[in-house]
């Protein structure tokens, strides 16, 4: 069983303690449709935490909303790998909280007036459609151009395979806007489209994926979550051994500590 419901200023303390931290990345999705969001030494940050909680680089940004009845669930588990583990920390809600609504097919939403920069506030967001109701995810641009193609392709499916949405989308790479119960990652960089472009995942970056949407979830973390909760957001830590391209490295013992403590906080046993 897990511990009991979390919206103490604890929970929101460990979220920015873990913001705070250069190493962590985070993400936002299920399988086959995913926002990742991490920050390094040589992007220019700070955290940002009167009511929500918000960091924001040059290459992409984060916003979390803690609400009441958070619950952080901390897990380390074996790994298909045997020379490492799977550790991590996801936040859910309560599932009816969790709940997102929203189009069957591509639909213009207007301005994007919850955009992290106040910049992008005016930008055109179109909501993707995805058939899933644990999160939205779009696009945003302030290309007049892009954003006429894109209203001329309504409740188009981005999953169908080598479709027009799909291929309109990588092509001109705007904006991905991931949204959830808790909050948003956006992910300003070009979209990889091929190996040259590598560099890319060393950052926030997507993946949508329609061979792998709607799969079976199998994270190590599934046991662990109530069945009457639905995970919104995922925090990663720095593996102690490993650097952020997964290369084998000296120990880190103040990493490794660090997530041990934070195990001992919000740590689970299968439900």
């Amino acid at each position: 069983m897990t511990g009991s419901d979390h919206e103490s200023p604890d929970a929101r303390a460990t979220l920015v303690d873990l913001l705070r931290d250069p190493g962590t990345g985070w993400s936002l999705g299920i399988p086959g449709a995913i926002a990742e969001f991490l920050h390094g030494d040589r992007d220019t940050y700070d955290v940002h935490a009167p009511e929500d909680l918000v960091v924001a680089t040059g290459r992409g940004a984060i916003r979390i909303h803690p609400r009441p009845g958070i619950r952080p669930i901390a897990y380390e588990a074996p790994s298909k790998r045997d020379d490492r583990w799977r550790r991590g920390l996801v936040v859910a809600l309560p599932a009816r909280a969790a709940r997102m609504t929203g189009p069957k097919g591509l639909a213009d939403l207007g301005p994007d007036t919850g955009a992290v920069r106040e910049r992008d506030r005016n930008s055109a967001l179109f909501d993707l459609g995805l058939p899933t109701d644990r999160i939205r995810a779009c696009v945003r641009t302030g290309d007049r151009n892009l954003a006429e193609r894109l209203r001329t392709m309504s409740d188009m499916s981005v999953l169908a395979p080598g479709g027009e949405l799909g291929r309109t989308i990588v092509e001109a790479s705007p904006h991905r806007i991931f949204l959830s119960a808790l909050g948003r990652i956006e992910v300003y960089q070009p979209i990889p489209r091929s190996r040259d472009d590598a560099h890319l995942l060393d950052g926030p970056h997507t993946h949508l994926l329609p061979g792998l949407f709607g799969g079976e979830e199998d994270a190590p973390w599934v046991p662990l979550v109530p069945s009457t909760h639905a995970v919104c957001l995922q925090a990663h830590p720095p593996y102690p051994l490993l650097d952020r391209q997964g290369r084998w490295t000296s120990l880190d013992r103040d990493a490794h500590e660090r997530f041990q403590r934070l195990l001992g906080r919000w740590g689970a046993t299968e439900t």
